[in-house]
């Protein structure tokens, strides 16, 4: 036992592991920010009718055909794009499925971060890295052959 802890505080005062941890904590972090954004963007600024400073607003075509489709009922941005995606023919149910793991993941790096720096915790984000960029990659072909390609006349 007093070995272990031993270990863990070795690691955790090294400064080359914990910089390690952090940037690959960090990566996976900024990586699942970027899906969520291709998620909820797209659809949104599809069905926008309105652009301010800030990007696209909500209308309500987006209202009726995508947040409407919120499972919960409740008119989530999220919810409901992934089920716009879904049944459009972006995604399907296994990545819908593969969205909820990496979201676990997401949500474990961001509230036991201390843990895993301090080694008590070992980091499983590490999984579920290629699984998130394979689901961005994933969207955004599809948003540009299947959306932007099929509207542009050029």
């Amino acid at each position: 036992m007093k070995s272990e802890t031993t270990d863990a505080w070795k690691a955790f005062l090294n400064p080359d592991i914990v910089r390690t941890k952090l940037i690959s904590a960090g990566l996976f972090l900024v990586a699942y920010e970027m899906l969520f954004d291709s998620i909820k963007r797209h659809p949104l600024s599809f069905f926008a009718d309105r652009w301010t400073a800030n990007g696209p607003e909500p209308s309500k075509s987006y209202a009726a055909k995508v947040l409407a489709l919120d499972p919960k009922g409740k008119g989530d941005d999220l919810r409901g794009s992934i089920a716009w995606l879904k049944n459009a023919g972006a995604i399907t149910s296994e990545d819908e499925y593969d969205i909820r793991k990496v979201t676990d993941a997401r949500n474990e790096v961001a509230h036991e971060l201390s843990a895993m720096v301090s080694g008590s915790k070992p980091p499983d984000f590490a999984n579920h890295f290629s699984t998130l960029m394979a689901l961005l990659h994933k969207i955004e072909k599809w948003w540009i052959v299947n959306v932007e390609m099929e509207t542009d006349p050029d």
